[in-house]
């Protein structure tokens, strides 16, 4: 699943242009972008892959990530929590970070 991704650095793109990107779906960064993306390295190594990939290919499907684990739903006050037993390699694989 090819993808192509284009870092800007000091440079401010017109609607046209950030249409055009999307029509051809090209997906555009700048250097905010890359900040982030370089704390997330910092903070998780390698690992960091898989949230660029995430952020890369939002709503691909992602041939063997279709494991299916057990969970148990619970509440903690007026919030529903789940325990599910994953080993920390797959849930990286499968999760997202926000800032």
């Amino acid at each position: 699943m090819p993808v192509l991704v284009m870092f800007t650095s000091n440079l401010i793109l017109g609607d046209n242009d950030v249409e055009r990107a999307n029509k051809e779906k090209v997906v555009l960064l700048n250097e905010r972008d890359l900040d982030y993306y370089e704390q997330v390295a910092s903070h998780l190594g390698p690992a960091a892959k898989y949230q660029f990939f995430a952020d890369m290919l939002p709503g691909k499907q992602i041939y063997g990530l279709e494991k299916r684990i057990p969970a148990l739903q619970s509440k903690l006050g007026k919030y529903t929590c789940y325990t599910f037993p994953i080993t920390p390699e797959y849930l990286l694989k499968i999760t997202a970070v926000l800032n």
